[in-house]
């Protein structure tokens, strides 16, 4: 009577494995074949139209700062798709939730050694997982039309992660060798796709989301100190009351220090300032009503202003970042009003 409880209870515990080794092998079989057209060739990748950017999906930096073969595989394809024209802005996503570790910064750094402006480059500090860099590539970066790279074997679950989220997303595969270590891999993606699966299922919340970063803006609003973008030499201006101004870097801190506020309630980081914020500022500050008189105002601004406003945006410090944007702020309103 005994061996037959036993039996049975084996039995059951067999049954019951079998079943779930084979709801496993099915899920991934239909994640798999659900996407499977959305995985496209490079060439087809760039005759997409208004894709909003290229989701490069982060992996293991080395200790010196490096991307592993993978990741750096990640980027030379996601810099190629650029540079052919699929898509205008690049987001780097990745683990960042460390300070001494950060697979976004050296994700960027590659790409902007590579000739992609880093204005064109936005980094996602928190796509600690697939799930997550898509996520928050449609929530925070508020990207409709992606393309995805990564090797095949990853692409399939991100693009089913893309599809659920109601993103239209294309996969272009990163293999441009063989891995080491790939069985092992493969096995684990196996229940990857299970998990994301159910994390589809029930919309599970990223484990941070945050103001919005529309990818259609400035990547350097991403930057953080631990990536500054490489200094470039100014360009030299003739002399100029707003040269020995803009020299002046502790009579340029105090002048924006005091009207920062003020400045800031018609410009904002990702508006241009119009007509009517010129007509204030140079109306109620003299210094900006004589430069903007000046014929090489524009020259300066975009050398030695630029750079210095960089310099700030790279501080650790909070009251030396604002002061950064707030001098961006309006060089860039400066540009977009001349251009008016």
């Amino acid at each position: 009577m005994r061996k037959r409880i036993v039996r049975k209870i084996i039995l059951c515990l067999c049954g019951l494995i079998l079943i779930g080794a084979l709801s496993v092998f099915g899920i991934n079989a239909y994640v798999k074949s659900s996407v499977s057209d959305r995985v496209i060739t490079p060439e087809e990748a760039a005759e997409l139209r208004d894709v909003d950017c290229i989701l490069v999906l982060g992996c293991l930096v080395k200790d010196n700062g490096t991307p592993s073969d993978m990741l750096h595989d990640r980027l030379r394809r996601g810099v190629e798709l650029y540079h052919a024209g699929a898509a205008p802005k690049l987001l780097m996503s990745g683990d960042h939730g460390r300070t001494n570790y950060d697979e976004v910064a050296a994700m960027k750094q590659f790409a902007v050694d590579g000739d992609v402006p880093s204005a064109d480059v936005f980094m996602d500090h928190a796509g600690f997982s697939t799930y997550e860099s898509v996520y928050r590539a449609r929530d925070i970066f508020q990207a409709d039309k992606i393309i995805i790279v990564s090797q095949e074997y990853h692409l399939y679950r991100a693009l089913y992660i893309a599809e659920q989220l109601g993103v239209e997303a294309y996969g272009v595969s990163a293999d441009y060798r063989n891995y080491s270590g790939q069985s092992g891999r493969d096995i684990r993606e196996v229940l990857a796709r299970v998990k994301d699966v159910f994390s589809c299922l029930f919309q599970v919340k990223p484990t941070y989301l945050g103001n919005t970063i529309p990818v259609s803006g400035d990547g350097d609003v991403t930057n953080d100190q631990t990536f500054a973008p490489a200094e470039t030499e100014a360009t030299q201006p003739t002399e100029t009351v707003f040269y020995s101004l803009m020299t002046d870097e502790e009579l340029l801190r105090s002048l924006i220090q005091s009207r920062a506020l003020e400045m800031l309630q018609f410009t904002s980081a990702f508006n241009f300032p119009d007509q009517e914020s010129i007509q204030y500022l140079t109306e109620n500050y003299p210094e900006f009503a004589e430069l903007y008189q000046r014929d090489t105002m524009l020259e300066t601004l975009n050398g030695y202003g630029a750079k210095l406003a960089e310099s700030y945006l790279a501080s650790s410090d909070a009251a030396d970042r604002f002061l950064g944007l707030s001098l961006q702020d309006f060089i860039y309103g400066m540009n977009g009003f001349e251009n008016q």
